[in-house]
């Protein structure tokens, strides 16, 4: 079965209504005989208060945030430590820019699994994050779903997509 493609558009998989996955991640599911999807996180944003509400929204899915950044350099040196699974890294941030920590980490490790979340979600900042290998782009603001979704989509996404 041919991989699941990440991206769609800006809003890659717009939930309404309860959390449901789309067909074809149930599909492949099935087809790969996957029991459930279960990640390490780690989320990195300036805001504590939008790290905060992300922690929220993932402690209702099967997934764990095992870690938080304030910050690229911060997030550079936990993902060496920590080897989380899918990393939430917001784009705009200072110091250290979400696209240039992006980079770093796709130095660091290419299979990396990332997924920016912006205010900032204008056609080239889409653009951007996917050429430097982001699996996912989340625009604020966002559906609880949707932070699921893109999680889990990530998740199933082969290295080759």
């Amino acid at each position: 079965m041919k991989p699941l493609s990440v991206f769609r558009h800006h809003f890659f998989y717009t939930v309404r209504g309860p959390a449901v996955l789309p067909a074809k991640v149930h599909d492949y599911i099935r087809a790969n005989r996957i029991h459930s999807l279960m990640a390490t996180i780690l989320i990195t944003d300036d805001s504590v208060y939008m790290r905060d509400l992300l922690k929220a929204i993932i402690s209702r899915s099967p997934h764990t945030v095992i870690a938080e950044a304030a910050g690229g350099h911060d997030c550079i040196a936990m993902y060496r430590d920590k080897k989380p699974d899918i990393v939430l890294l917001d784009n705009i941030m200072p110091e250290m820019k979400g696209i240039e920590t992006l980079k770093a980490l796709m130095e660091i490790d290419p299979g990396a699994r990332v997924i920016m979340i912006s205010a900032d979600h204008q056609d080239l900042s889409v653009q951007m994050a996917t050429r430097y290998g982001a699996r996912g782009f989340i625009a604020k603001p966002f559906n609880p779903e949707t932070i699921i979704s893109e999680i889990d989509s990530a998740l199933l996404a082969t290295d080759s997509s």
